[in-house]
């Protein structure tokens, strides 16, 4: 092997070593853009199911909220019915003692 040649060959391992760093420099800064995304998506699941328990407890209590309007509404009716046979009971007894 010729002095040429081996400086050749001993610039190409050079390069290489370089570029061999340069790759590791990058595989280790993605790797922890990696870890770092794998963490952000680990909270962000833990968001989803904070907030998908938050709307369903929400749905019962509109659901409860809801079924308790109806039955308020029907009580309300039936005491307004009451009060309308009261009042036209004590119109009847009025015009009765005149």
């Amino acid at each position: 092997m010729t002095e040429q040649s081996r400086a050749r060959l001993e610039a190409q391992l050079s390069e290489t070593s370089r570029e061999r760093c340069h790759i590791l420099d990058q595989l280790n800064t993605m790797t922890r853009q990696k870890n770092s995304l794998s963490e952000e998506l680990v909270g962000l699941r833990h968001d989803l199911d904070r907030h998908t328990a938050s709307a369903t407890q929400l749905t019962r209590d509109k659901d409860i909220l809801t079924r308790d309007k109806a039955e308020m509404s029907a009580h309300l009716t039936a005491v307004e019915r009451d009060n309308r046979q009261l009042a036209e009971v004590t119109r009847v007894d009025v015009v009765i003692q005149c």
